[in-house]
C-alpha cells in the first residue's frame, strides 16, 4: 500500500512538472521557428561584434568605458533573445473549454460563440485560425514568431521589439566609435627584432583583417538598419496600443464599426494591463498575472492558461 502511495505521488509530481514546463514552454504543432533562429544569429552577431571586435578597438577609452559597453551589449542580446523565445515558446492565453467569468447566463452578458471552439469567448477574444483556438486578449498572428501575440505573451512580444531596438542603436554608436578611432590607431605593433620582410607581411596581414571586419561590420549595419526601422515601426505601434489599452484587433473591429476606446482606463493602469502592477518589473521579462477584463474570476479558471 506504501508502493502504491509513492506511486501516486510521484503520477502527481511528474503530471505538476509536465504542467509547468508547459506553462513555460509550449510549441504549436507546425509551428515554424527558422526565422527565430535567424533573428537569434543576428543578435549573437551583435554581441560578437560590440564585445570582441568594437571594444578591444577602443585603446583610447578607459577601461571602465569597454567593460560597461561589454557588459551593456551582453545584457541587451541576453534580454532581447529571451524576450523572442519567450514570446515564440509561450502559448499566447488560451480560452478553456466551459469558461465563464460571469454569475449570469453568458448571453445575458453579451459574450460571444465560438463555433469553431464550441465555447463562450470572453471580451476581446478572438479565434485564430493558424493556432486553431480561442485567444484571451488576442491583438494579432505575428509571422515573425509564428505564434498569436495574446494576453499571456504580449509583454514578452513587447518587449522583445523594445530591447532589439536598442540593440540597433548600441550597435551603431559602438561602429560609429569604431570607425572614428581604427584609421588613426596602428594596425600591428611590430617588434624592433623582427625581420623587415616578415614585419611587412605582418601588417599586410593585419590590415587585410581588418578591412574584412570592418566591411563585415558594415555589411551587418545595412542589413541592422532594415531590422532598426522595422522593430522602431512596430514598436511605436504597440506602445500606442498599450497606452490607450488598445490591441490591433480592437482598432480593426472598431474602425468597421465606429466605436469608442471603452476599454482605457488612464495611462498607467493601461501600461499595468500589459507590463504588469509594478512599473519597476515594467522592463523585466518576468510573467505577469492572469487578469481577464471586468469579470470575476475564480482560480480553478485561470487554469485556461497552463491546460
Amino acid at each position: 500500500q506504501q508502493t502504491q502511495t509513492d506511486g501516486k505521488q510521484q503520477c502527481r509530481h511528474h503530471k505538476q512538472k509536465r504542467r509547468i514546463m508547459a506553462a513555460m514552454f509550449y510549441k504549436r504543432p507546425g509551428q515554424q521557428t527558422w526565422l527565430q533562429v535567424l533573428v537569434s544569429c543576428l543578435v549573437l552577431v551583435y554581441g560578437y561584434l560590440a564585445c570582441l571586435v568594437f571594444v578591444p578597438a577602443a585603446e583610447q577609452q578607459s577601461e571602465s568605458w569597454r567593460a560597461r559597453q561589454s557588459a551593456v551589449a551582453v545584457v541587451l542580446m541576453v534580454l532581447s533573445l529571451y524576450c523572442l523565445w519567450k514570446a515564440t515558446l509561450t502559448h499566447p492565453g488560451r480560452v478553456r473549454v466551459g469558461w465563464n467569468g460571469t454569475n449570469q447566463d453568458p448571453r445575458d452578458a453579451s459574450l460571444s460563440w465560438c463555433n469553431a471552439c464550441q465555447l463562450w469567448k470572453p471580451p476581446r477574444a478572438h479565434h485564430c485560425s493558424h493556432c486553431n483556438c480561442c485567444v484571451a486578449r488576442y491583438d494579432h498572428h505575428c509571422d515573425w514568431i509564428d505564434n498569436c501575440v495574446g494576453q499571456a505573451n504580449h509583454k514578452y512580444f513587447a518587449l522583445f521589439l523594445f530591447y532589439q531596438t536598442v540593440c540597433i542603436t548600441h550597435h551603431f554608436f559602438m561602429l560609429y566609435c569604431y570607425l572614428s578611432t581604427t584609421p588613426g590607431r596602428p594596425v600591428v605593433d611590430i617588434p624592433p627584432e623582427a625581420h623587415r620582410h616578415t614585419g611587412r607581411m605582418l601588417q599586410h596581414s593585419a590590415r587585410a583583417s581588418a578591412a574584412y571586419t570592418t566591411m563585415f561590420a558594415i555589411a551587418y549595419s545595412m542589413v541592422a538598419f532594415g531590422f532598426w526601422i522595422f522593430a522602431c515601426a512596430f514598436l511605436g505601434c504597440t506602445f500606442q496600443n498599450l497606452a490607450t489599452n488598445t490591441t490591433t484587433y480592437d482598432q480593426h473591429a472598431w474602425s468597421s464599426t465606429e466605436t469608442d476606446h471603452t476599454y482605457t482606463r488612464g495611462l498607467v493602469h493601461n501600461f499595468c494591463e500589459v507590463l504588469g502592477d509594478h512599473p519597476l518589473l515594467w522592463l523585466i521579462p518576468v510573467e505577469r498575472p492572469v487578469v481577464m477584463d471586468g469579470y470575476s474570476v475564480t482560480p480553478e479558471e485561470t487554469q485556461w492558461k497552463t491546460d
